[in-house]
């Protein structure tokens, strides 16, 4: 997917309340790091899932955790939901240290958690809920 595709996916996502994708730039440079994105917004359950990604530039500088401090914000503040889930790949260390990083809950290792490319994979799950970041 371009960015101008992006771009108009995350627009029709914030329409809808169906997504919210917030893209991540470095403070002084302004070049693009990456994103945080909130999916799969529950409305029963008032639960969300959220991801990361950053360009290999920028990893391992601290801007996935940061930039997902925002996003929370957003979630537990305006969105009111009271439960976040993170689901990654086993293997995936730097998910796995941003999510220690954030002080997310390890709950379990989930068994065909998610698809990439059309195939069911393992996941990691870790939770955030709004009393782990002292909201009430």
């Amino acid at each position: 997917m371009d960015s101008e595709s992006w771009i108009n996916h995350s627009r029709q996502g914030w329409l809808t309340s169906s997504s919210y994708e917030l893209a991540a730039f470095e403070r002084i440079t302004e070049e693009l790091v990456g994103c945080v994105y909130v999916s799969s917004i529950d409305n029963v359950a008032n639960m969300a899932n959220i991801g990361y990604w950053i360009t290999s530039k920028y990893q391992g500088r601290g801007y996935a955790a940061e930039a997902t401090e925002v996003a929370e914000n957003l979630e537990f503040n305006h969105l009111l939901l009271i439960r976040l889930e993170l689901v990654m790949d086993p293997q995936n260390v730097a998910s796995i240290r941003t999510a220690e990083k954030l002080h997310a809950t390890f709950e379990c290792k989930a068994r065909n958690r998610y698809m990439y490319n059309g195939e069911a994979k393992e996941g990691l799950v870790y939770s955030i809920i709004p009393f782990d970041l002292g909201y009430r």
